[in-house]
Parts: C-alpha cells; structure tokens; sequence
C-alpha cells in the first residue's frame, strides 16, 4: 500500500466559500488538483491528505491581511490543510513558505515512513518547491513528483522590471530545489526541452474532466432559436487577444452575441465594449461552477483565445477545453502548440487572431446546419469522456509513477 500526500493549493469544496470571501481566484487550479486528486484516489482506493497554501492577488475592500489556517477534510480519512497566509506585497512569500514549512515539518515527522510514501507537488511554485528539499531531509526515501501545468517564466508577462528581477531569483531558487524532485508530470511536451528533464523522468498529462461531471445531464440546444451566441471563459488578458475577439462582433450582424465571462487585466475594456455594443454580454468572474456550466449550455458556440505567436503558448494546455468540449458544442480554437495534435480533429480552427478571421470563422460554423453541429460537438465529447477522464488520467500517472 503507498501513501500519497499532496502539496499545492488544493481548497476543499466545504472551505471554497471561506477563501473567496478573502479575494481567491483561481477556480481553474483548484479544479485542476480536485480532478486529479480523485482520480488517484478513485485508482489506489486510497484517501490523500493535502498540504497547501494560497497565493492571493489583494483581499478585499474591507483591508484583511491575515487569513488564519484552515482545516477540512475532502473524504472519509482525508486530512486537508490549508496554512496560514499574511498578504502584505513582499513579505507574504517569504511568510508561506514559513508557514507551510512549519505544517509540512510537522506532518512528514509524524508520518509512518514503514510503507511507500509519494508526494506530489502541484505547479512550479517556489513556496511549495521548497517543500521537496523539507521532506527529504526528513526521510529521502520519499519520492516527489511534480506536476507543472504552466511556467512561471511565461506567467504575468506584462510584469513591471523590480517584479521581473524578483521572479529571475525566484526561478534560481525554483531550479535549486528541482533536485529534490524524483519526476515530472507536464502538460506539454514542449516543458521537458525547456527544463532539460532527461526521457525517462517525464511524461505528460495536459489535465482531465472530471467524471462525476459526465453524468451531467447534457442541454446541446442553444436557449436562443434566434441567436448565435459564442461564449468565452478564462482568463480576460490583454495578450490573450480578447480585444480582437470583441472587434470580430463589430463585424458581425445582429444575428450574434458574445457572452464573456471570467477576470483579468482586460476586464475594465470588455465593459467599455459592452456598454457600447449590445451584442457584447459581461456576466464578470463566476464563483459558481454549476452557474458557469449553465451559461455555457446555453450558448451556441465556444471559443477558446491566446495568441499562438506568443512563446508562452507552447507551455501551456488551456484547461478550459475540457469543460468546453464536455457540453457538446463545437468548439472554435486557435491551434496553440502547447494542445496536442489528436485534439485538433475535434476543435474548429481559426486562422489567425485577427478581427476578420475569428468573424470569418464563426460565421462559418453560424452556416451549418444545427444537425452538422451538434454531431461535431458530440464527437469532440466523446473523444473527453473516453480518453480524458480523471480515472484514466490518473490510471497513466499511478502506472507512471510505479
């Protein structure tokens, strides 16, 4: 029997509403790590105990600076501990990794080091990384796995030069504890190259559905006859190219509407183009998942934005095309290389992130018939629901890591 523990900034569902009254944001993420950590827990029959600690943007108006260390438990068994957090600028990582380092200390001393132990380490985060050198002092024996669904290099790229210098330091400190780590999970192929991980140590998982959301009962319909509405969801940034995607309905008649949903840098500009062009709906950052999952069933099409000139696009899966090809409708996509090949015979391409193509191609796909779409759609959920799945995901992992 192997233990397995988890390091990241997982958040269970009964503590969900606890960090977003402080400012968290960052429901991508914590989907991310529920899917996976179900999946492994669903293929070993095993409870995982979770370490975490979160990286807060700003709390909220009312000046908060402390959120105090939170314990839950996701499952019979399962311990989950989020650790303490002060958010003042500069003083707050160094304060985590403290924090965490003092729980993680605590956990590893006490734990029965007779069986196996894996640890897993979610994303490049130098508060967690530090982590692995913590546990192995305690007991090298241990193996550390670390998933890496985005590079931190290519992260908040419009960074102010003192933030820049500070995230050169933080990488060396990140690329020091790197040798602590036993193996890698990566989301693209291009990672191993770009971190110098030799063939056998890697391998890659660019994310998972969830698979209790496969039994969602499925809506293919649009709730407008009269509409063709595309939606967007995710991160609204301003090199995401979400402002040629707002022109693109400049070009477009009233026949269409874009529903925007989510948060970012771009988000004051998507509501100065909705005030002044009706097409255009900001329903702003959704909390709530099942609210979310609803918007999306209504709409027509989905679209997923980011510019593939951009370096960052080879690093990077968006997470977002699972839940998109889930409600079974057709998916427009830019042929990012960070998305394996065997995807893109179930997105739509679009040729460019130029205003006229994107009008182009969801005029085009507006020009099918309903039967031709939905057959698409359907193909692309199937193609998920088989293949992508967390049980499976997590199946390749486990054999992986064994």
């Amino acid at each position: 029997m192997r233990k397995i523990v988890w390091i990241g900034s997982y958040v269970s569902e009964k503590s969900i509403s606890k960090v977003q009254e402080l400012g968290y944001k960052n429901p991508a993420s914590v989907t991310s790590q529920a899917n996976i950590l179900e999946g492994l827990e669903t293929v070993t029959n095993s409870s995982i105990d979770t370490l975490g600690v979160l990286s807060f943007k700003g709390f909220p108006s009312d000046k908060k600076i402390f959120m105090p260390k939170i314990k839950s438990t996701h499952g019979k068994g399962a311990e989950d501990i989020l650790t303490s957090v002060v958010n003042i600028k500069y003083f707050n990582k160094w304060y985590s990794k403290l924090s965490l380092k003092k729980d993680v200390k605590k956990y590893f001393e006490k734990l029965n080091t007779k069986e196996p132990v894996d640890v897993f380490i979610y994303e490049m985060r130098s508060v967690c990384l530090e982590m692995a050198k913590t546990i192995k002092k305690i007991n090298p024996k241990i193996k550390i796995h670390l998933i890496i669904p985005d590079l931190p290099q290519f992260m908040d790229l419009r960074a102010g030069q003192l933030k820049k210098w500070l995230k050169r330091i933080d990488w060396e400190n990140m690329r020091h504890n790197m040798e602590y780590i036993d193996d890698y999970i990566l989301y693209t192929e291009s990672m191993a190259e770009y971190l110098h991980i030799t063939d056998k140590k890697w391998m890659v998982m660019e994310g998972s559905i969830n698979s209790r959301e496969i039994e969602r009962p499925l809506k293919t319909s649009s709730s407008s006859k009269n509409k063709f509405i595309v939606m967007y969801s995710g991160g609204i940034k301003k090199n995401f190219k979400i402002e040629n995607l707002l022109k693109a309905f400049e070009l477009l008649d009233d026949r269409f509407e874009l529903w925007i949903t989510g948060s970012g840098d771009f988000e004051k500009n998507v509501i100065e183009y909705a005030d002044k062009n009706n097409k255009i709906k900001f329903y702003g950052f959704l909390s709530s998942r099942d609210e979310l999952r609803e918007l999306q069933e209504k709409a027509t099409m989905l679209i997923n934005m980011r510019d593939p000139k951009e370096e960052a696009s080879k690093f990077c899966f968006p997470s977002k095309l699972f839940e998109y090809m889930l409600t079974g409708k057709p998916v427009l996509s830019l042929k990012l290389m960070g998305i394996p090949q065997e995807y893109f015979q179930y997105l739509i391409n679009v040729d460019s992130t130029g205003a006229k193509d994107i009008a182009k191609a969801i005029e085009r796909v507006a020009n099918e018939n309903d039967k031709c779409r939905v057959e698409f759609g359907m193909k692309a959920r199937e193609f998920i629901v088989e293949k992508k799945n967390n049980i499976s995901q997590a199946e390749k992992i486990y054999q992986f890591i064994k």
